[in-house]
């Protein structure tokens, strides 16, 4: 809601200067076309229409947070304060998480960390979202204190506190992206020496980092060895919850191939003994983006995401064609660039766990950073 509320008020006040509509294109109309989907899609297909319709006229404010990201950054300072802004607000959350993590609580005083049994939350409270949070901010704070911040030890110290607090956050699939965006990164960011010197230095941190958590905190240990055990032990792809949500979501798609059953509706049906796969089969969503999809709006919808996924992978390639056969010569928004796409392709990875796609605040983060994406236009070759 309030993502909304600032992206309209920040629509109203820009459109007293001069704007045109040349920046709609393909990616606009590819945009528009999803959200009239998900909108008829609750209409005419959902088994549960006034759930889903509420879901889909929500979504039509995703729409207007792109225009204004759009407008907005066509100004370099507002595009300055913004990423100061963002460096500010996250390392407040982080410091909170961290004072949590040794003490019991935040600052605020209102949620006790139990040590022993529960995933670090922060000023989240009772919804253990903090490290999945944070690592979808994690490519543009990078940004904020790569371009944003002039001091090397500034830079370090504020990656140190960001991916410390994500390890600690105790969620695995946060662990994996942070894993995932450092390795993308160095492998295809321009070479250049205060980008070498950033990068090797934030890897002995993040070294430093784990090493540190694994051998003081029995608990965070046990999270992320975890990971190891689901690999090398059991039949599970996952775990068993986890497992149980993806073959309802499977068999709830199985019966509604086209147009699924319609947004937010997996809550509703998981129960129903044509699809219920266990007695943890059953939750508000199948905690996996690209199930959740297939199960509640088809294959029709899964060809607006998969749209999504084939042009990230063509703007990757492009990247990487330019900086190992075509362009030596280093440009200032080649990692700028690069990272708004390692960011938004972690909010949209197909092949881990994943909170609600139609849920408030992932969605609000999700097309938050979608956002960025028009407005890259790719590198073109020197």
């Amino acid at each position: 809601m309030l993502i909304s509320i600032i992206s309209v008020l920040e629509i109203i006040l820009l459109s007293k200067k001069k704007h045109d509509l040349k920046f709609i294109n393909k990616k606009w109309i590819i945009l528009l076309l999803f959200i009239f989907y998900i909108f008829l899609n609750s209409i005419f297909n959902s088994v549960n229409f006034e759930k889903s319709i509420i879901t889909s006229v929500s979504f039509l404010r995703y729409f207007f947070v792109l225009v204004a990201i759009k407008i907005y950054f066509e100004d370099n300072h507002s595009k300055k304060l913004f990423f100061q802004v963002l460096k500010i607000s996250t390392l407040i959350i982080c410091f909170d998480a961290i004072f949590q993590y040794f003490v019991g609580i935040n600052f605020l005083g209102f949620h006790e960390f139990i040590y022993a049994s529960a995933r670090l939350s922060g000023i989240f409270g009772d919804e253990k979202v903090l490290g999945g949070y944070l690592v979808r901010f994690l490519p543009l704070f990078l940004i904020s204190i790569i371009y944003y911040e002039k001091n090397l030890l500034l830079k370090l110290f504020g990656a140190l506190i960001y991916i410390y607090t994500i390890i600690i956050s105790g969620e695995r699939t946060a662990f994996f992206f942070v894993i995932m965006i450092l390795t993308i990164f160095a492998f295809l960011s321009k070479k250049k020496v205060t980008f070498n010197n950033f990068k090797i230095i934030s890897s002995f941190i993040v070294f430093f980092v784990i090493i540190n958590i694994f051998f003081t905190s029995s608990y965070t240990f046990q999270r992320h060895t975890e990971i190891k055990n689901l690999i090398f032990k059991g039949n599970n792809l996952f775990s068993k919850v986890h497992d149980q949500h993806y073959y309802t979501a499977y068999k709830i798609f199985l019966d509604n191939k086209a147009f699924g059953s319609g947004p937010k509706t997996f809550r509703y049906l998981c129960n129903n003994s044509k699809y219920n796969s266990g007695s943890l089969s059953c939750s508000t969503h199948p905690h996996n983006i690209l199930l959740q999809i297939l199960s509640e709006i088809g294959i029709l919808g899964l060809i607006f995401y998969l749209i999504l996924l084939f042009y990230l992978f063509f703007l990757f390639m492009n990247y990487l064609f330019l900086k190992y056969i075509k362009s030596k010569k280093f440009s200032e928004t080649f990692n700028y660039e690069l990272l708004i796409l390692i960011n938004i392709l972690v909010c949209f990875w197909p092949f881990s766990p994943s909170g609600n796609f139609f849920g408030s605040w992932l969605s609000s983060t999700n097309f938050f950073v979608l956002g960025f994406l028009f407005l890259i236009n790719g590198q073109k070759s020197k």
